[in-house]
C-alpha cells in the first residue's frame, strides 16, 4: 500500500468530517448522532498518519461507509420530504449518488481496480449502497411520474433514472443469491423458509426491491411506448424500423453504464454468467427490456406474496395490476 493510497482515505474522511459539520447545522435536532459519526471520521484521520495503517485500513473503509450512510440518510429523507423540487431537486440527488459511489471508488483506489468491494466492504454494505441508489431513484422517479409536463421537459434525464434504478435494484438483489444451493438443501429448514434463502431474499428490504424494480421497468416500458406513438412514421425511416442508436450514442450509454458503480456486478457476473441482464447492446441496437424485466420483477414478487410470505401481511394487488398492464401493452 502507498502512500498515496492512505492520503486518499484520510482526504475521504475529512471531507465526511466536513459534511457532518455542515449536517449539524441543517440539523440541529440530529446533533447528537451527526457529531458521533463526526468523532469516529476524526479518530481515524488520526489513525491513518500511524505507520500501521495497512492494518486498520479494511476497518477503515467499512467505518467510512457506515458514517456516509448514517449521515446521507438525513439528507435523503429531507429531499423525499420536499418531493425533489424542481429548483434544487436534481442537483442533490445527484450529489447523493455520487457519495453513495464514494466507498466503492475508495475499495478500486486503495486495492486496486480489479479488487472485489465484496472482499473488502462485506456483503451488508455493498448491497446497503445498492438498495440507497436503486430507493433513492424510485423515490425520485415515484414522485415525478404524476408530473406530466415536468416528466416531458426531463424525459431523457428521468428515463436514465429509470435504468440506474433498476440495475442497482438487481445489483442489490443478486448479493445474497446462493452459489451453492446443494448445501443449502441439505439443512434442515422449512419449505418456505429454503424457497426465499434460494432466491437471496433475506428481508422485507429485498421483497420491496422487486417491487420498487418492477414499477420502475412499467413507467419505463410505458413512457417509451407514448414516445414512440408520439415519433408517429419517423420511427420506420430510422433503419428499417429499428430503433437504431449512432456508435457516439452507444459509446456515451456504455460509458455510463460502466460508471454506475455497481460493485455486486463483478460478483454476479463471475457467479451467475448466464443470467440475463435488464440493458443489452446487440449490432447497435441499445436496449432497456422494461417490460421483460419489470414482468420477470413482478413475477417473482407475486410469487413470494403468495408463497412464503403468504402470512406476514404482503399485498400483491398493485403488482397483479401492473402485470396485467404490461401484458396488454405487448
Amino acid at each position: 500500500m502507498t502512500s498515496f493510497d492512505v492520503a486518499e482515505l484520510i482526504s475521504a474522511f475529512s471531507s465526511i468530517s466536513l459534511l457532518c459539520r455542515d449536517m449539524c447545522r441543517r440539523f440541529p435536532k440530529d446533533q447528537m448522532v451527526i457529531l458521533k459519526s463526526q468523532a469516529v471520521a476524526e479518530k481515524y484521520m488520526a489513525d491513518l498518519q500511524s505507520p500501521d495503517t495497512e492494518g486498520i485500513v479494511k476497518k477503515a473503509l467499512k467505518e467510512f461507509t457506515q458514517i456516509l450512510l448514517d449521515v446521507t440518510f438525513l439528507e435523503e429523507n429531507q429531499l423525499v420530504e420536499d418531493e425533489f423540487p424542481l429548483a434544487d431537486g436534481r442537483a442533490r440527488m445527484t450529489k447523493l449518488m455520487d457519495l453513495y459511489a464514494r466507498p466503492v471508488d475508495l475499495v478500486k483506489k486503495v486495492f486496486g481496480d480489479f479488487s472485489l468491494p465484496m472482499d473488502i466492504l462485506g456483503k451488508d454494505f455493498v448491497e446497503c449502497l445498492h438498495w440507497r441508489k436503486g430507493a433513492l431513484m424510485y423515490m425520485y422517479c415515484n414522485t415525478l411520474y404524476e408530473q406530466t409536463e415536468r416528466v416531458k421537459d426531463e424525459l431523457t434525464q428521468f428515463m436514465q433514472c429509470l435504468e440506474e434504478g433498476v440495475r442497482h435494484l438487481e445489483s442489490m438483489l443478486a448479493v445474497r443469491l446462493p452459489t451453492n444451493k446443494a448445501q443449502i438443501e441439505s439443512q434442515v429448514l422449512t419449505e418456505d423458509t429454503l424457497s426465499l434463502i434460494k432466491q437471496g431474499l433475506f428481508s422485507d428490504t429485498h421483497v420491496l426491491a422487486l417491487m420498487y424494480a418492477g414499477e420502475m421497468c412499467y413507467w419505463h416500458h410505458t413512457l417509451l411506448k407514448q414516445k414512440k406513438q408520439n415519433e408517429g412514421a419517423s420511427l420506420s425511416v430510422m433503419a428499417g424500423g429499428h430503433n437504431r442508436t449512432s456508435q457516439e450514442d452507444i459509446n456515451s450509454i456504455t460509458k455510463s453504464a460502466s460508471n454506475l458503480d455497481i460493485a455486486g456486478d463483478d460478483v454476479w457476473q463471475a457467479r451467475h454468467p448466464g443470467n440475463r441482464h435488464s440493458i443489452h447492446i446487440c449490432e447497435g441496437t441499445l436496449l432497456f427490456d422494461g417490460r421483460s424485466v419489470g414482468k420477470r420483477m413482478l413475477q417473482r414478487y407475486v410469487e413470494v406474496v403468495k408463497g412464503p410470505l403468504r402470512f406476514v401481511g404482503w399485498d400483491c394487488t398493485r403488482a397483479d395490476e401492473l402485470l396485467q398492464l404490461l401484458d396488454a401493452q405487448g
